[in-house]
């Protein structure tokens, strides 16, 4: 981590070096998972804003990451509960950020992830 801070390349394009430092940490169950994470925030590092896509009765819409959309909520709680009750599906908590998963309960982190 020290190596990488240390390098001439811009914070912003190091981001993706980061992610994949981080997920091996939280993988491994290893506590620097805590420091990278430390490292983005204080580096201002982010993925960018993430635009959700999808058909409803045909008609393409999309949704940007964080807005609220009550609206959609009620099809992807439906989607959600038949997904979880008809198939295998359990969600992959280990794909939640890392911050989400600091800071609020395994039900919140769910409930994030039935947007992916």
């Amino acid at each position: 981590l020290q190596r990488v801070q240390l390098g001439p390349i811009a914070a912003e394009s190091m981001y993706p070096t980061y992610r994949v430092l981080l997920d091996a940490c939280r993988h491994t169950g290893d506590a620097r998972a805590t420091q990278v994470q430390a490292a983005i925030d204080e580096l201002k590092m982010s993925r960018g804003t993430a635009v959700v896509k999808y058909v409803v009765d045909g008609k393409e819409l999309q949704q940007t990451s964080g807005t609220d959309s009550r609206a959609l909520d009620g099809t992807v709680d439906s989607l959600y509960r038949w997904v979880s009750e008809e198939t295998a599906y359990r969600p992959r908590l280990d794909a939640v950020a890392f911050t989400l998963v600091q800071q609020v309960s395994e039900a919140d982190q769910v409930n994030s992830l039935k947007y992916h």
